[in-house]
C-alpha cells in the first residue's frame, strides 16, 4: 500500500500496483484459466496463480506466452510422430 493525499490534502492508502514482468504457466482451476505471474522485481519463487481475467491489460504477454506453449506442444508432438515412425520402422525390419 502507499501513502497518498486526496484533494483536501488528507492522507488516504492506495493500492501498490504490481507490474507483470511475463507469465510463466497456465492452469485451469474450477474450469477457469489461471496465468502464473512473474512480477517485475519479486523472485520467481514469489509469482501468484491470478484469474486469466484479471490479466486484461497483459494482451500482449498473453499473447506471448500461448505463442511459446503452441511452439513446445508442436515441438513435442514432432517429437513423438518421429519416435513412433523409428518404432515402426524397426519393428518392420525385424518382421522381414
Amino acid at each position: 500500500m502507499s501513502l497518498k493525499r486526496d484533494a483536501s490534502g488528507s492522507p488516504t492508502i492506495s493500492p501498490v500496483e504490481y507490474t507483470v514482468e511475463k507469465i510463466i504457466g497456465k492452469r485451469f482451476w474450477n474450469g477457469r484459466p489461471q496465468l502464473l505471474i512473474k512480477w517485475f522485481g519479486y523472485p520467481e519463487e514469489e509469482s501468484t496463480w491470478e484469474p486469466q481475467e484479471n490479466m486484461g491489460n497483459c494482451i500482449e504477454l498473453l499473447t506471448d506466452f500461448e505463442a511459446e506453449l503452441h511452439k513446445k506442444q508442436m515441438k513435442q508432438e514432432a517429437i513423438i510422430k518421429t519416435e513412433r515412425l523409428e518404432a515402426s520402422s524397426a519393428s518392420h525390419k525385424e518382421t522381414h
